[in-house]
């Protein structure tokens, strides 16, 4: 091969090899691209609650009673008014027993004083009499003697002696007005007694009454969770009878004290899950006035303040208890966003790539309201722009690119 040759050859090696790296380093690098708009963005929290009845109510049994009828189930739907146990009191008649036994010991006891208060009473009132004659025979005599000491047939110690027996037998006359103190006492516990009696009366008629067929019924529109007796049953005052609840459904749900201080009532959320047949509307209907604390499943105590949803037009056969995931909706704009994958961190701060004169540029941005797909832009863009979404890694500044939307 001749020099001139090996020259032309060795040229061409080289300008094929500038023409390839000037394709690789100079070529635009494909990336994907999208343009700035408004955008309805929304600040939302999502949270798992669970279907609850507004109300729930427990029906006790008021007094013993014998169930006689039962003709509700569990599942049931109720209207006002409607029957939900027949039963009669079978203890009833046991405590009118029991009634007419403490009235005859009231009565026995109140006789035993009537006959006690006129005996004591006539012996009192007589012994008063004959010591009173006495006081008075004793006056008597003591105006005999003094008027014999004064005329000096007797001496003067008898008009002491007179004095003093008189004085005695006045001592005694006022201590006899005692026994009538003591028949004002059993007076008064008689009375007592009659008081005692008259309430045992009462009691009993009231006991008599509900010896027939007691009848409980529903107070509004319920729906029976649980029937806990059988009919024949024998129950005790406050035996659990029939669970009920309303049929109006809510939500509730748990959130973390660190979120809770971002809501307040009327929010909206929105309700969905397999528990629902369609998605639901809803707004906070109330925020209990503290949190309180469990412990999560890994072990850590959390702070939550329970929430209650109210459910707007639901159906009426939701199911309380299952699970459904609520969307609180805490805020929402209509302002300039772009995709959170355009978004970067450069310099400290969040940054995206624009497309200007089809090169990338570096654009630092302030971003505001944050969703799951979108991101708001506060400031660094304009209505319009194109920006690059997930940029390549060796995308830089100046980079012609070739972009699709």
């Amino acid at each position: 091969m001749s020099k001139r040759l090996l020259i032309i050859l060795l040229a061409l090696i080289l300008l094929g090899g500038g023409a390839v790296a000037y394709y690789f380093l100079a070529a635009p690098l494909p990336v994907t691209a999208h343009r700035v708009e408004n955008r309805l963005l929304t600040d939302d929290l999502n949270l798992t609650g669970t279907l609850e009845a507004t109300e729930e109510r427990q029906l006790f049994a008021t007094q013993p009673m014998t169930i006689h009828e039962l003709p509700v189930h569990r599942g049931d739907r109720v209207a006002h008014g409607e029957v939900l146990v027949r039963g009669r009191f079978a203890e009833g008649e046991l405590h009118v027993q029991e009634i007419n036994t403490q009235l005859e010991s009231l009565r026995s006891e109140r006789n035993w004083l009537q006959e006690q208060i006129l005996r004591q009473k006539a012996y009192a009132e007589r012994h008063i009499q004959r010591l009173q004659e006495e006081v008075q025979r004793a006056v008597d005599y003591r105006d005999r003697v003094v008027a014999l000491v004064e005329s000096g047939a007797l001496p003067a110690i008898q008009r002491n002696e007179a004095e003093q027996a008189l004085n005695r037998a006045r001592t005694e006359a006022d201590v006899a007005t005692q026994l009538l103190w003591e028949v004002d006492g059993l007076i008064h516990q008689k009375h007592l007694i009659e008081g005692q009696i008259q309430l045992l009366e009462d009691s009993r008629s009231v006991a008599e009454d509900q010896l027939e067929e007691t009848v409980l019924r529903a107070s509004s529109d319920w729906e029976v969770v649980e029937v806990q007796v059988q009919v024949g049953d024998r129950v005790a005052s406050g035996t659990p009878i029939i669970h009920l609840q309303s049929l109006k459904r809510e939500a509730r749900v748990d959130v973390f004290a660190e979120d809770a201080l971002r809501l307040q009532p009327d929010l909206a959320a929105r309700l969905t899950g397999d528990a629902l047949p369609e998605p639901l509307d809803g707004r906070i209907s109330e925020l209990y006035p503290r949190a309180i604390e469990r412990m999560s499943d890994l072990g850590v105590l959390e702070r939550r303040l329970p929430v209650v949803i109210e459910l707007m037009n639901a159906p009426a056969h939701l199911i309380p208890g299952l699970p459904v995931d609520v969307q609180i909706l805490l805020d929402e704009i209509n302002s300039l966003a772009v995709p959170r994958e355009a978004v970067f961190t450069w310099e400290g701060g969040d940054a995206v790539f624009r497309i200007v004169d089809e090169r990338a540029e570096v654009v630092r941005v302030e971003v505001g309201l944050r969703s799951d797909r979108w991101m708001e832009i506060r400031e660094g863009l304009d209505h319009g722009d194109v920006i690059i979404i997930r940029p390549p890694s060796e995308l830089e500044t100046g980079k012609r690119v070739r972009y699709s939307q």
